[in-house]
């Protein structure tokens, strides 16, 4: 699936769902405000990467990054 903002929203909100939690539940289990959990799922990306990946852990979700350059970083 390509990462978009409309995708990103759905994904997070999806699994919170799925879950059974509540916004504010996510929220506390985060360590984040609803607010932020509101933004993330109506796709206001103004978010910081700390906060996002605060997020991810608790729905057990993952960022993989990809590029061809990636194997040669590993390699150094």
């Amino acid at each position: 699936m390509t990462l978009t903002h409309e995708n990103l929203a759905r994904i997070v909100k999806w699994h919170r769902k799925k879950a059974h939690i509540s916004q504010q539940v996510l929220a506390d289990m985060a360590g984040v405000s609803r607010t932020a959990i509101q933004r993330l799922e109506d796709g206001i990306f103004k978010i910081q990467l700390d906060t996002l990946l605060k997020v991810f852990k608790i729905l057990n979700l993952s960022l993989e990054l990809s590029s061809p350059l990636l194997k040669e970083l590993k390699d150094e």
